[in-house]
This record gives structure tokens, sequence and C-alpha cells, in this order.
């Protein structure tokens, strides 16, 4: 086997990364970020097992060619090498059954989950003609050795503890694979860059109550029978986000108030069980952009990201893209 294997080339201090730190580091992100919907040990493995296709000798030596002005040393080029099957495949071999999500996150962590309710079909495409002939060598004997002294480190598994199997699996895996995502980039990010970018820096809800609560205090008398029943829905709303966890309805016409009645619901029941962060999903982009522009009067512009199919990203800051 190589006695080195690298998951990066060479940074801006000519540092090179090796598979085995890249590995580890994006597993303990993951499983960083997985922590707080239980499934730490799920995003651990899925982190670990993603990139060990790069541990074959066709990626070894494409990554060492773009080092040296993309040719290799006969000053031929060296194509690039897909590797995300390989990680797809092993999961399924050390997991036959639950190791499919592990696959799915894995085999997409490039390209993005495919369509789920095609499910077999989706995933042979992706790592099916991985193992060999003109797509690259991807299971040679490198990376079969490098799975086996891996394959230790990985954590048992149980299955997830979902209310609803059929309505929040979707939703699970999807999470999965953003916590794959997020910290397979973080950490290349810090290689190359020799450090990571800031992608906090937002207001907590604590902070983000105090500005909201202190808007809505110019609302506390009302002088109209409208502002009254909006007053009513409002503390209806605010009395509801301290009973529990879980969906609540709202149904209130158009003109009752719901924009910041249901803000009001999500800032006090996310202080009140412990939640970081708000997202507010809406139909329609001219009602996200009109919802925005009222909430970003409130909180200030920068606490607001704001993501959908009519942003120029031109335009966007760097925070608010790292933050998307």
């Amino acid at each position: 086997m190589i006695k080195e294997v690298f998951a990066h080339s060479a940074n801006k201090e000519g540092k090179w990364q090796l598979l085995d730190d890249h590995l580890e580091n994006t597993a303990q992100k993951a499983a960083e970020f997985a922590e707080v919907f239980k499934s730490d040990k799920w995003a651990y493995n899925i982190g670990l097992l993603h990139d060990i296709g790069k541990a074959s000798e066709a990626f070894q030596k494409y990554i060492a060619s773009m080092q040296n002005k993309d040719s290799d040393e006969d000053g031929v080029f060296v194509q690039r090498t897909k590797h995300s099957g390989a990680g797809a495949i092993f999961a399924i071999k050390r997991y036959p059954d639950i190791g499919k999500v592990i696959a799915y996150c894995i085999a997409g962590h490039h390209c993005g989950l495919g369509n789920w309710n095609q499910y077999s079909n989706s995933l042979n495409v992706r790592i099916g003609n991985r193992g060999e002939g003109n797509d690259g060598i991807y299971i040679d004997a490198n990376v079969e050795e490098y799975f086996s002294n891996l394959s230790d480190n990985l954590k048992d598994l149980l299955p997830p503890q979902l209310k609803n199997t059929r309505y929040d699996m979707h939703l699970w895996i999807r999470m999965l694979f953003s916590c794959l995502v997020d910290a397979d980039f973080i950490d290349t990010e810090t290689h190359m860059n020799c450090g990571q970018k800031n992608r906090g820096d937002f207001d907590s809800i604590e902070k983000l109550s105090e500005k909201f609560f202190s808007h809505m205090e110019k609302f506390n008398n009302p002088k109209t029978k409208l502002n009254s029943l909006r007053n009513e829905i409002l503390e209806s709303c605010k009395q509801a986000a301290q009973t529990k966890e879980g969906f609540f309805e709202l149904a209130v016409p158009t003109g009752g108030g719901k924009t910041l009645s249901s803000m009001a619901f999500a800032l006090i029941n996310a202080r009140k069980f412990g939640k970081s962060r708000i997202i507010y999903a809406i139909p329609y982009t001219s009602i996200i952009e009109q919802t925005s522009k009222e909430l970003k009067n409130i909180f200030g512009q920068e606490q607001i990201i704001e993501h959908h199919s009519s942003i120029d990203f031109e335009k966007e800051t760097e925070k608010s893209r790292l933050a998307c």
C-alpha cells in the first residue's frame, strides 16, 4: 500500500493533508453537527467513510499530477478520478441493511442527493459502475486495505429515533447529508486556506428576542379593534410557545399579524427548549421577500439569511453565502 495517502494537495503553506486527518476531522465535525438530533454516531460513520476512495492508486496519481502542472512524470495529463462511490460500497458491505442510508449520503456528497423515490436505481447509477472499467479504479487493493484498517474506528449504530418513520425519514437523511457536506467543506477549506472562514457571528436567540420584543412594545396599547384582535393572537402564540416542543397550527386570516405572532412563538419556543436558530419557510418568492424585509427592519439586515430562487448571489456577502 502507498505509505502516505493524501486527501488534498499542498495548501498555501505547502502542506499536504493526509487522508486519515481529513476523514477524522470530517467525521468529528459531522458528529458535532448531528449531536443536536441524536445522530452523531451516524454522522461520524458517514464522515469517516465518505472519501476512502481517495486511497486508490488512481486518485493518488491524480492529485500528484495536479500539484505538478496537471501532468504525470511523462508530461501526460492524468484524468481526474471520482472517489465517492467507494465509501458508499463499503458502507453497504459493513451494514447490509442500514448501510444504504450511509451509502446514499456518501454517493451524493459532491453532486447532491438522488431521487429517493427511485432509490435503488439512483444509488446503482452513482456507485454501481465505480468498481472497475472506464470510470476509474475505485475498489483497488489500496482502498480495500485502507478500509480494513479504518473499519475498527466505525461506531455501532442503532436505528434512528423517529416519531413517524414514514414522514420523518427523508428529513433525517437530508440532515445527515447536510452534516457531511458542511463538515467536508469546512475541513477542506481549513486545510487549503490555513484556517476556516467565519460562518457564525450571528446574534443569539436571546439577543434576537430582546430586539424583537423591544420592537413589539409599540403595539401594547392598541387603538383599533383590528389591532386588539392582533394582540389577542399574539398573546395566544406566546402562551402556546411555552407549553411543549412539536408542531402547532395557527389559523388566522390575512391581516391578522401572522408574521409577527409566529416569530414571537418561534423565539419564545426556541429560548425555552434550547434551539439555536429559526428557519422561516414560506411559499411564493414575493411573500418571502416581503417577510424578509419586515424581519430585517426588526433584527438588522445582517441577521437574516434570505435564500430562494430569485436571490442574486453576486450581490450576496461572503458571510451570507457561507451561511446558506
